[in-house]
């Protein structure tokens, strides 16, 4: 029945309940109020009621006598009077005072209508008033003896009316003691229910206020309770209904707070767990980003390593085709001579053998250097090969790096095309200097037959002196063609400073990619100790 009670009084709110049992407490003792102000009005009006009345007899009793003891006085005075005056003033005062306690008899027979003193005294009166009559008229003869005689028969009667006056006076005074005899106890009854119903209103309130302490403490209890299991981090708290009212919806809310709070740190704890797992991946990555990035680093230092190889390589095959373009000049001045003298020894015949062994040594010369241009060009050849294949590594590598190698790669496929047309620029010159290498050859022949033979051979001189011409020109171009090639060797040497350039931005980058991965090392060392303490900070909760 309480739990009914209390499932009942859970769906009131509280200002409703507090004010239903105020109300209730406020109506039991008003109740309890008006019940004794009513009672005791009445009570109060009762005895008033009965006191008057009594009151009322008593006079009317006392005033009977009065009456009485007025109109013997009255008719000893008719006795007594001798005058005629004075008589008839007594005879007047006896008959008032006579007709005085007639009317209080009257008037105590309206409110004692069974009385039997009253009755009695009636009769006597009645019997009374023709013997005084009788009395002043023989007193107004002056019949004094005989006055006296009725006087006297009339005391005894007067005597019983007082007697009868006195027993109705302590007749009222004993109604009066009743009256207040029951009044007190009809107070005392009073009292006692007043009691009684207090006695009942404070059963009820306390009944009361043990159900409110009760309604009230029970969730209240719930609530700590559930609290304390909170605050320890127990999230498996389950909270009962509590009702409607208030401290129900209170409980309501706390109880989805507390499940809204278990989803969160359930959500968490998986994040958190997720966290972890990526801050994992995040460093292995981290720590591959880095292997890669010291790969590339080491790389790009190789590779720097060798473009100032190649660098130093071309600036020194530079200066070789350089001086081997002054040697061609000079060849080609010196053919140019050799035929300018062969035209005059065809005149000067006689300093023909001198000229002509200087002009042998001069072409043996001339092969030398044809010699030393083939040596160079095959060096030059030798450089080309070295330089497409570090451009092709290079090429590897900047396809290894990805995006940051995209234009180290276009450099390096230009160093690549570069160092096929030196190739294919020094296979020429290699053909051209094998050429000239062979036409020295035959002049020094010719030269040498020419030498013994030259009085037979002018005409064949002559034509030496022509093929002399025709060298010189090919000297000047093979010249041009070094020149040609000193130039793509200027080319070739910018651009190997461009690939130096790029190199070198690329160690710088893989230098901030360097620091980079150690920041992010750092990162994921710190995102996992994050994570652990979000880890730890979670497990506190029993979900």
């Amino acid at each position: 029945m309480l739990t009914a009670l209390t499932k009942v009084l859970s769906h009131i709110g509280w200002r409703k309940k507090i004010l239903g049992y105020s109300g209730l407490y406020i109506l039991l003792v008003l109740g309890v109020g008006l019940f004794g102000a009513y009672t005791i009005n009445q009570q109060n009006d009762s005895i008033e009621e009965i006191v008057q009345g009594s009151q009322h007899r008593v006079n009317g009793a006392v005033n009977a006598r009065v009456a009485v003891i007025e109109m013997e006085r009255a008719l000893a005075n008719v006795v007594a009077a001798e005058e005629h005056s004075s008589i008839r003033k007594a005879s007047v005062a006896a008959i008032r005072a006579l007709s005085q306690l007639d009317e209080q008899i009257q008037v105590l027979s309206e409110t004692l209508t069974d009385s039997k003193e009253l009755k009695q005294i009636s009769t006597l009166i009645k019997e009374m008033r023709p013997i005084q009559m009788k009395a002043i008229k023989v007193a107004r003869k002056n019949n004094d003896q005989e006055a006296m005689k009725i006087v006297h028969s009339i005391s005894d009667s007067a005597k019983k009316v007082n007697q009868l006056s006195q027993e109705l006076v302590e007749k009222e005074r004993s109604l009066l003691t009743q009256l207040h005899e029951r009044s007190a106890e009809r107070g005392s009854l009073v009292i006692m229910i007043m009691v009684w119903m207090v006695i009942v209103g404070l059963i009820i309130g306390i009944a009361t206020s043990l159900l409110a302490a009760y309604l009230l403490t029970k969730p209240l209890n719930m609530v700590e309770s559930s609290m304390t299991s909170l605050s320890e981090g127990d999230l498996r708290v389950k909270l009962d209904d509590a009702g409607s009212d208030e401290i129900g919806r209170t409980v309501s809310a706390m109880s989805q707070t507390v499940e809204n709070l278990h989803q969160l740190i359930s959500q968490i704890r998986g994040d958190a767990e997720m966290l972890a797992r990526q801050s994992t991946e995040v460093g292995n990555t981290a720590q591959v980003v880095n292997d890669v990035s010291t790969k590339l680093h080491d790389s790009v230092e190789a590779i720097q390593g060798d473009t100032d190889t190649v660098n130093s390589v071309t600036q020194s095959v530079a200066e070789r085709l350089e001086k081997a373009a002054n040697d061609a000049q000079k060849t080609a001045d010196a053919t140019r001579d050799s035929a300018q003298q062969l035209i005059i020894s065809v005149d000067e015949f006689v300093r023909f053998q001198s000229d002509m062994e200087r002009t042998a040594q001069t072409t043996r010369e001339l092969s030398h250097a044809a010699d030393k241009v083939t040596s160079i060009t095959d060096t030059i050849s030798n450089i080309s090969s070295q330089t497409n294949l570090l451009a092709l590594n290079a090429a590897i590598e900047a396809a290894r790096a990805g995006d940051h190698g995209r234009g180290f790669a276009v450099v390096a496929d230009e160093v690549r095309q570069l160092a096929k047309r030196t190739e294919e620029a020094t296979s020429e010159i290699s053909g051209l200097v094998e050429g000239i290498s062979s036409s020295v050859n035959s002049t020094v022949s010719a030269l040498e037959n020419s030498v013994s033979d030259a009085k037979k051979n002018i005409d064949r001189l002559t034509k030496l002196a022509n093929d002399a011409n025709e060298s010189s020109s090919k000297v000047q171009d093979m010249r041009s063609c070094m020149l040609e090639v000193d130039n793509l060797m200027a080319s070739q040497t910018n651009s190997v400073a461009n690939i130096t350039s790029a190199v070198t931005q690329l160690l710088e980058v893989s230098g901030d990619a360097n620091i980079e991965t150690e920041k992010l090392n750092t990162l994921s060392q710190s995102l996992d100790n994050s994570a652990r303490d979000l880890n730890a900070a979670v497990d506190r909760f029993k979900l």
